[in-house]
This record gives structure tokens, sequence and C-alpha cells, in this order.
């Protein structure tokens, strides 16, 4: 997976490129991301225009990252043609125990 990142006004947007899974670059995501907080912005755009494939590790990361900015008074949203909320954030039902 690839990334950018650019400063647009008080936004940073984070656009990746590429299925966003278990050994791809999310350290070096996560770095990034602590940088530009540590440059006082707070409101980060993750682009996934471009994201064919997210497994749990991509969405572990969006939920770590929305976490880590709202616990600083930052917000994180993000942007996907392919990729719904709702599909991105619905976890199955477990059955009970028998």
């Amino acid at each position: 997976m690839k990334f950018t990142l650019k400063v647009v006004g008080d936004v940073c947007v984070l656009k990746l490129d590429g299925k966003f899974m278990a050994g791809g670059d999310s350290f070096f995501l996560r770095e990034k991301i602590k940088n530009v907080l540590s440059m006082g912005i707070e409101k980060l755009l993750i682009d996934m225009d471009s994201v064919p494939y997210i497994d749990s590790t991509g969405v572990g990361f969006l939920v770590s990252s929305h976490t880590s900015l709202t616990s600083q008074g930052g917000k994180l949203d993000y942007s996907s043609k392919t990729l719904s909320k709702s599909d991105a954030f619905t976890t199955p039902t477990i059955l009970p125990p028998f």
C-alpha cells in the first residue's frame, strides 16, 4: 500500500492507495499521524477511494486513529467510493455458546 500526506488549511488529508491489510505499512502510517498531531493539526481526512480491500488490521487502524484524535480534541473522517461506513464497521453477530 502506498500513502501520501497533504495539509490543506487546517486538515491533513491522508490518501491511501492499495489493499489495507496486515503486514502493510500501518506502523509508518501511525508514525505519520503522530507527526501530524505534533504539528498541531487536529483534523484528519483519510481518502480511501483507491483502497479496494481492507481487513481487520485496517479497520483497527481507523478505530485507533479515531480514538487518538478524539481524545486530543481532534476529528477523523474518511471518504471512499467503494466502502460504505456501515459496511466497514458492521460486526458479524456471534452466536452464544450452547
